[in-house]
C-alpha cells in the first residue's frame, strides 16, 4: 500500500474534472468523497451516497477515471459506498520500526509491535495495551505498526483510528442513520488500533460503542489484533466501566516509560545526525543531564538553540543551553500550547480570557473563540474534547463546526486570513523571544 496525503490528492484530482464540461455540477458530491486506500492497481474511494452511481452520469465518471489514470499511473478506480465516517490518520513514511530509538524503556514496545507485523503472529497479544506520557513515541510506534503491517499483508483490512477520530466517526455515522453499517466495517478487520484512547473520557455514549466493538472483535473467530495507546493506565481512565477497564487488561500491557540520562545522549545523537546539527559531546551530555521534558520537546529545544546559533552566529554552549531551559535549568517547552493561543487571541482582540470562555455568543466574542479554536487545532495536536475545554467546556461538535468554519474563511476571506497569520506571528514571536 503506497500512503500519502490523500485529501490535497483528492483535491487536486478534482480541480481537474471540474474543468470537463457539466462536471461542476456534481462538485459538492465530488468534494466529499474520500480516497479510503491506493492498492497496486486500484483507487478506492468512499462516498456516503448510497445510490452514487446514477448520481453521477457516465461522462464525468468516465472523465474521473481518465484523470485518476493519469495522476496515479494508470489505477484502476472503485467508487464504494461506505455509509460511514472513517478518518484516516496521516501515516509518515519516514516513521518506521527500524528507525525507532530503541532503548531500555521501550524495547518490549518494539519486540511486540515486530512480532504482530511477522508472518506468524502471537494472538497473546490482543489486546496490547501501551500507555505512556505524551511525547514518548506512542504515535510513531502506531505509523510505524501501519507502515510495516500493510506492506506485510497487502490483503489484510487495518482500521486506525484515534480517539477523536473514532468519537467523531460514531457521531457522524449515528447522525446519518448508518450506525450498523460503520458497526459492521469496524467488524471487518485484521488490525483494529485506537489511538489515544483517554480520548473517549467524558464521552458516555462512545465509550459505550467501543466497549461493544471490543466484545465483538475479542471474541471473533478471526482473532483480528487490537491495539490501544493511552496516556494513562487502564484502571486509570475516567468515565470507563469497571467491565471495560478489566477487559483491556486481557492481553498484554505495557508501559513506556520516560528516558534515563544515558537513553537521553542516544536520543540527541539520533536527533543531531538526522537534522545534521553539530553539538559537542559535552554539551549534549549537559543537555541529557539538564533536561526533563519529553522526547517531542527534545528536539524541539535542540532545534532552537540550532537556529539560534545559526542565525546569531553563536556558539552552541552550556550558557546558551541555560538560557533556552530558563533559570535555574528547569525545562522549558518550545512547542505551543492552548493557553499560550488563547492569551494571544484575547490580546489581540482586546478581550478578557474569562469573556472568550463564558457562554457568550455575541459576534465580538464568539469569532475571536472560533479563531483561537481553529489556531489550537492548527498547531498543536490538542484533541477536540480538550479545546473545548479550554474554552469553557463545549462539546466536540462545537469546536468541529468552528474549526471548520474558520477553515473555510481562511481560504475564501483576505480579512480572515490576514487576522488568523497575525495572531499566529504574534504567538510565535512570544515563543521564541529569550
Amino acid at each position: 500500500m503506497s500512503f500519502t496525503n490523500y485529501n490535497f490528492l483528492w483535491d487536486c484530482i478534482c480541480k481537474k474534472i471540474n474543468k470537463y464540461p457539466g462536471a461542476s455540477s456534481y462538485s459538492t458530491i465530488l468534494s466529499s468523497f474520500e480516497i479510503l486506500n491506493i492498492k497496486e492497481n486500484a483507487v478506492n474511494i468512499f462516498t456516503n451516497y448510497q445510490n452514487i452511481n446514477t448520481i453521477i452520469d457516465s461522462n464525468t465518471r468516465n472523465n474521473l477515471e481518465q484523470i485518476i489514470r493519469i495522476v496515479l499511473n494508470n489505477k484502476l478506480l472503485a467508487i464504494n459506498y461506505q455509509p460511514l465516517y472513517i478518518n484516516i490518520p496521516f501515516i509518515d513514511n519516514n516513521k518506521t520500526l527500524d528507525n525507532f530509538s530503541l532503548n531500555s524503556e521501550n524495547r518490549l514496545a518494539i519486540a511486540v509491535a515486530n512480532d504482530i507485523c511477522s508472518i506468524s503472529p502471537n494472538n497473546i497479544y490482543t489486546p496490547l495495551y501501551l500507555y505512556a506520557d505524551t511525547g514518548l513515541g506512542k504515535t510513531h510506534l502506531i505509523n510505524a505498526i501501519v507502515l510495516e503491517y500493510s506492506k506485510k499483508f497487502t490483503s489484510k483490512k487495518i482500521n486506525n483510528y484515534t480517539g477523536d477520530s473514532f468519537i467523531n466517526s460514531f457521531f457522524e455515522a449515528t447522525k446519518k442513520n448508518s450506525l450498523q453499517k460503520w458497526r459492521e466495517y469496524n467488524e471487518e478487520c485484521d488490525l483494529f488500533i485506537i489511538d489515544d484512547i483517554h480520548l473517549l473520557e467524558n464521552n458516555s455514549n462512545a465509550i459505550e460503542e467501543f466497549s461493544s466493538l471490543f466484545d465483538t472483535l475479542y471474541s471473533n473467530n478471526k482473532k483480528p489484533h487490537l491495539i490501544i495507546t493511552s496516556n494513562t493506565n487502564s484502571s486509570n481512565l475516567n468515565g470507563f466501566t469497571e467491565s471495560l477497564k478489566s477487559k483491556l487488561q486481557w492481553g498484554v500491557k505495557i508501559e513506556i516509560l520516560s528516558p534515563n540520562k544515558s537513553t537521553k545522549e542516544n536520543i540527541i545523537n539520533s536527533i543531531c545526525n538526522k537534522n545534521k546539527i553539530t553539538i559537542k559531546p559535552d554539551v549534549k551530555k549537559y543537555i541529557a543531564k539538564n533536561y526533563n521534558g519529553n522526547i517531542r520537546g527534545l528536539e524541539g529545544l535542540i532545534k532552537t538553540v540550532y537556529t539560534h546559533s545559526t542565525l546569531l552566529n553563536e556558539e552552541i554552549t552550556t550558557t546558551l543551553i541555560d538560557k533556552a531551559l530558563g533559570k535555574e535549568n528547569t525545562s522549558r517547552q518550545y512547542s505551543i500550547n492552548g493557553s499560550d493561543i488563547i492569551y494571544n487571541v484575547c490580546k489581540y482582540f482586546n478581550i478578557s480570557e474569562i469573556e472568550i470562555k463564558a457562554k457568550n455568543r455575541t459576534r465580538s466574542i464568539a469569532f475571536p473563540r472560533q479563531i483561537g479554536m481553529y489556531i489550537t487545532k492548527s498547531l498543536t495536536n490538542t484533541s477536540l474534547q480538550e479545546i473545548g475545554k479550554l474554552y469553557g467546556g463545549r462539546d466536540h461538535s462545537t469546536v468541529k463546526h468552528s474549526n471548520d468554519k474558520i477553515k473555510e474563511l481562511y481560504k475564501n476571506d483576505s480579512n480572515v486570513k490576514k487576522t488568523v497569520d497575525n495572531i499566529i506571528k504574534l504567538i510565535n514571536h512570544e515563543k521564541t523571544a529569550y
